[in-house]
């Protein structure tokens, strides 16, 4: 036995106990030696079951870990370098083991040979053979052909059965967990992250794969005994068995790992009463003993008590193993989140056995089914949806604290996930990056989970959902104005009316007319329509430009280009005073016959010139663009067979549920009882939709705004009857129009980037333009020095314009040469227009000769003045179609 030859010592015992047990029975002299021989026999099946438990269970655990070893170079225990370790697992995946170990390989194709038999039909045993422990496929023949002549093949196969489930545990999980806390974390501590958890569970796979191999070489050979000698196996003993017990070790890990309480696992589930009828006899059967009754009092917990027990409690225990008390050290914190980690690997191995079962579904794939669906998603659902709530609904400050009001280290403690977000900038809200960590957090468990990638979604789209909630109240809010979804499209032809109709239904609601104007429909396609807006978006990089996702995963475009989502800027197209010139005439054409006809603007109509308010508004736009850009990016780095099950799974919605997005423009398919068929894709893309809209909206009221504010200071200026004055003064209406728009500027500076600040100022010059000369029409007299005042207010504002765009604002050099037309007589004004050609319309033309020939001493009084004038200038430019 020291020298393992366990077959030479088995025929050796055999033959002597027969010699015993036959024509030496009689002889009472040699009951000591029938005794010893009894003993050896007993000792040769122990040390035989001990040598067949190694092959299974120890020698593949080390092979495997030796595997690793050799491939990565694993440094030791407490002196090693973790950084090779890190390296080396990076170049594999993340994986301490690749795809395919050629160690493990050569194992398993060991488990493919035949071993050798003797004349005697028992596996040969070559006793000079140094090597044969080296050979599992012949040893293992050896030591079941050694239990076949001891008679004892249904004793190891029961005893084998029983000890797998042990085995299973205390040698190849603990040896495992032990190896991978040493190599990893240089101690068996509870440290280290959900990784370590994946690279245990690779090892152990690989290790339960060789063991059900060496397992299937074990049948195998008993079963070769079997029909040599007769005997007989324990019915469980097959690989199914090894498979189960496989299942139920893994199960048991995981729910370690997993902080899976016993209930939830099923054990100690009590059958259902039976309520069949039961023969009357049956109540006459004697019972069993009663159970004891219970202590009304219990000393168990007192001090006394403790310390008595400790002092009896056998040594025994505490000379124990870890490995002997089933104790693994965990790798890495147990918790819910540890599934992410393993779900994937958990699933593939799955299916290997599945491949190799009778019945399938296997019971580790109810196990893993059930804990997602019952335990996992629902907590999981709870703690991100009230801490989405607490950051979003529940919080006083939840669009006011900026990225920028708060140091790095403050920024990273808010973020419980490491994002790999874009640089953003300008600020941010914390309640934006907080909302893109709990997506993160969602999608990686989706990502993690395909198979449950529906559920987690619905999960996703219900963050979406509240933030888009929050930030529709906070729009209103800002803007003075409900939200987007309660503002009904204007029926009236001027936007103007539009918005006086709707104050007037609440006078005491102060709406605003950027906000009005920008949350209408019909006002706001109409301006999103126009060439800035268009400008807007070739600079910043959309629609064309920006990668969108549609519901099939393909990339698509939004609808009709009204939709922004900055993203870095590009230097915008150098364009000439009349490509810049045609493309603010539509705007200023459009709100001059709004307000421009209006006699003045209220200040209850002007949002309040709050540099607090306005930042924020800058805040609030680049923060849910931001996170639509952020939404959209990670819906497009999820796989193309996620997008497409996400697509193609359908569920009923119904319409009057309130905290599902509406849809008004994605198609559905309709069901019974008024419910419709929409994907999660869909109601996802059109919940980033409506987000969208509020950035677009914000955008455009800020936009508005300014124009509001120039027709709010210069309607009462243009509006005076009599224009005289001092000729070196500009006019009260001026200075406040240049201290608002230099206020506007310095605070949307560093908040919104520059080509959304460059859409908000860029086109004031022509407005205002537009706004002086119009203004001609309402004077009734003008001196010499309102002449120069008005020039005058027009350099002012040219001045204030250039320093804020760069530019030097053509347009109010036109609107400085329209009113210095007025130096000269009306006959003067055609003579320029004959020499030098047209510049302005001929309603301007006549506006101007009006006013010219009002303010005229002699011309004021003489009849028929203005109309022969007025008939050659008309004349004049017949020839000219763009003034008519």
């Amino acid at each position: 036995m020291e020298e393992k030859h366990f077959l030479h010592a088995a025929e050796t015992l055999g033959g002597s106990c027969a010699l015993l047990d036959g024509r030496l029975r009689d002889i009472d002299g040699l009951k000591g030696l029938r005794k010893t021989f009894e003993q050896l026999n007993e000792t040769l099946y122990c040390t035989i079951i001990e040598e067949i438990t190694k092959q299974l269970y120890a020698k593949p655990c080390s092979e495997a870990i030796n595997d690793v070893r050799r491939t990565n170079v694993m440094p030791k225990a407490n002196g090693g370098d973790t950084e090779t370790l890190v390296e080396s697992t990076w170049n594999t995946g993340g994986m301490l083991l690749p795809s395919c170990a050629p160690g493990g390989a050569a194992y398993a194709a060991l488990m493919d040979e035949v071993p050798s038999i003797a004349d005697n039909c028992c596996a040969l045993e070559d006793l000079n053979d140094e090597e044969l422990t080296s050979k599992p496929v012949q040893y293992i023949a050896v030591l079941v052909d050694s239990l076949g002549l001891m008679g004892l093949l249904d004793r190891a196969s029961r005893q084998l059965v029983e000890t797998v489930e042990d085995q299973l545990w205390s040698v190849v999980v603990y040896r495992t967990s032990k190896f991978i806390c040493d190599h990893l974390h240089g101690s068996s501590g509870v440290s280290g992250e959900a990784r370590s958890l994946a690279e245990l569970l690779r090892l152990l796979f690989v290790q339960f794969r060789f063991i059900t191999a060496v397992y299937g070489v074990l049948i195998g050979q008993f079963e070769r005994v079997l029909e040599l000698r007769h005997q007989k196996l324990d019915s469980r003993f097959n690989v199914q068995t090894m498979w189960d017990q496989v299942q139920l070790t893994i199960e048991r890990l995981l729910s370690m790992y997993l902080n899976v309480k016993p209930e939830q696992q099923g054990i100690g589930r009590k059958l259902p009463p039976d309520n069949d009828a039961k023969p009357i006899s049956t109540y006459f059967i004697k019972k069993g003993p009663l159970p004891p009754r219970r202590r009304l009092f219990g000393f168990d917990g007192t001090a006394f008590a403790e310390a008595y027990h400790s002092e009896r409690k056998p040594s025994t225990d505490v000379s124990m193993s870890s490995a002997e008390r089933g104790e693994v050290a965990c790798i890495c914190r147990p918790g819910p989140q540890n599934i992410k980690a393993a779900f994937r690997l958990v699933m593939r191995f799955v299916s290997e056995i599945e491949a190799k079962i009778s019945n399938p579904p296997c019971r580790l794939r109810v196990f893993v089914n059930s804990y997602i669906k019952k335990s996992f998603l629902p907590n999981l659902r709870e703690d991100v949806v009230q801490k989405a709530r607490s950051f979003l609904l529940d919080r006083s400050d939840t669009w006011n604290r900026t990225t920028s009001s708060i140091t790095v280290e403050e920024q990273a403690a808010v973020l419980t996930a490491h994002l790999d977000l874009p640089d953003s900038p300008v600020p941010l809200f914390i309640s934006t990056l907080k909302a893109l960590d709990c997506c993160h957090d969602v999608v990686m468990i989706l990502s993690s989970t395909p198979s449950f990638c529906a559920e987690f979604f619905r999960l996703w789209l219900q963050i979406v959902t509240l933030y888009l909630q929050s930030a529709s109240a906070e729009y209103g809010s800002l803007s003075c104005s409900p939200p987007l979804e309660s503002c009904s499209p204007v029926s009236s032809g001027s936007p103007r009316a539009g918005a006086k109709g709707q104050q007037g239904k609440k006078a005491g609601e102060g709406r605003k007319i950027s906000s009005a104007w920008a949350t209408d429909g019909d006002i706001s396609r109409l301006l999103k329509s126009l060439p800035n807006w268009q400008s807007l978006a070739s600079w910043v990089g959309t629609p064309a430009a920006t990668p969108m996702v549609n519901c099939d995963g393909s990339g698509g475009s939004l609808q009709n280009g009204t939709t922004l989502l900055g993203s870095s800027s590009s230097p915008p197209k150098i364009e000439s005073a009349d490509e810049i010139r045609s493309r603010n005439s539509r705007e200023s054409e459009i709100l001059m016959g709004n307000l421009g006809s209006q006699a003045k603007i209220e200040t209850s109509e002007l949002l309040l010139f709050d540099a607090r308010r306005f930042r924020l508004l800058a805040n609030f736009q680049e923060s849910v663009e931001y996170f639509c850009r952020c939404s959209r990016s990670i819906l497009a780095s999820l796989p193309p067979h996620v997008r497409s099950k996400l697509r193609l799974t359908v569920s009923s919605v119904d319409h009057d549920d309130e905290q599902l997005p509406q849809s008004d423009h994605l198609p559905t398919k309709p069901l019974v009882n008024g419910m419709t068929a929409v994907s999660p894709m869909d109601e996802f893309l059109d919940c980033l939709a409506n987000i969208e809209q509020l950035a677009s909206t914000c955008l455009l009221m800020l936009h508005l705004e300014a124009r509001v504010h120039c027709f709010y200071h210069l309607l009462p200026l243009i509006r005076q009857p009599m224009f005289f004055g001092s000729s070196q003064e500009v006019d009260d209406q001026v200075i406040h129009l240049n201290k608002d728009l230099i206020r506007l500027n310095e605070i949307l500076s560093g908040a919104l980037q520059a080509p959304k600040q460059r859409y908000i100022f860029e086109g004031l010059g022509h407005l205002i333009s537009t706004i002086f000369i119009s203004g001609c029409q309402y004077i009734v007299r003008i001196s010499d020095t309102g002449k120069k005042r008005i020039c005058r207010d027009i350099f002012s504002v040219q001045q204030c314009l250039s320093d804020l765009t760069g530019s030097r604002e053509p347009d109010l050099d036109q609107a400085r040469r329209f009113y210095e037309l007025l130096y000269k007589s009306p006959d003067d004004i055609l003579n320029a227009i004959v020499e030098g050609g047209a510049e302005f319309a001929v309603t301007d033309y006549a506006n101007l000769l009006a006013l010219s020939i009002r303010s005229h001493p002699v011309l004021s009084s003489e009849p028929g003045a203005l109309e022969q004038r007025l008939s050659r200038l008309k004349t004049m430019l017949t020839s000219d179609k763009r003034h008519l």
